[in-house]
């Protein structure tokens, strides 16, 4: 057998090998496309809440932020809750938060949107203060010593802020209420007082609702 045939037969055997490659990853896709992506598709939509879970006490719970919109004459009102995100390598949590609850209206897009499992630590300040006193007040976006929270404040169009902080009934944090408006605005005392006699009706209907999603599934 010559060195001719010799190459001739290797480059059919490399065209077969390319071949059956090929083939092997056009199967490999369809059964991606056909099976293993709609599969996810559905498990995804498991997961997507039902008319059923949207319960009455979230309902509350939007009547309350809305109303204390309009008293306060605020821009948005959020409610974002505190949650575990994975681990740090050196086996800490990472604390997280998520909003669950704004009011409508205010900014352009739902501040839901972008801001789910956000890092507690993008606000050091912010939070520490929030944790300590259980308020962080910026009645003018200027001073705001908390350089994530003040860039994330003008992008939203904000130029004042307060945060409330939400704790369970044991004391454990649980979340907090934040008040945004487009202006300058200092909130009285009486004020301030109107949002923090709403903090044990929230907690209270937040436990309510993850009771109410407990007995659901158990059933």
């Amino acid at each position: 057998m010559g060195p001719e045939l010799h190459r001739i037969i290797n480059t059919i055997m490399v065209i077969l090998s390319l071949g059956a490659s090929i083939a092997v990853l056009f199967f490999l896709y369809v059964f991606w496309k056909t099976v293993v992506q709609p599969y996810q598709d559905i498990n995804r939509l498991k997961h997507i809440p039902s008319i059923k879970e949207n319960s009455v006490y979230n309902s509350i719970i939007q009547k309350i932020i809305c109303k204390l919109k309009i008293d306060l004459s605020s821009a948005k009102i959020v409610i974002g809750r505190f949650h575990n995100g994975g681990s740090f390598v050196n086996g800490l949590p990472m604390r997280k938060f998520s909003l669950a609850f704004e009011t409508a209206g205010g900014t352009t897009i739902p501040m839901m949107d972008k801001n789910v499992g956000v890092m507690n630590s993008r606000y050091p300040t912010a939070f520490a203060q929030l944790a300590t006193i259980d308020e962080y007040f910026i009645s003018d976006v200027e001073d705001c010593t908390d350089l994530n929270f003040k860039q994330d404040m003008k992008s939203w169009g904000f130029n004042a802020c307060y945060l409330f902080l939400i704790r369970q009934f044991d004391g454990k944090e649980n979340g907090f209420i934040g008040i945004n408006f487009k202006y300058t605005t200092v909130l009285t005392a009486e004020q301030r007082q109107l949002v923090q006699e709403q903090m044990p009706r929230i907690m209270g209907l937040l436990n309510m609702e993850k009771h109410h999603l407990k007995d659901e599934k158990g059933n």
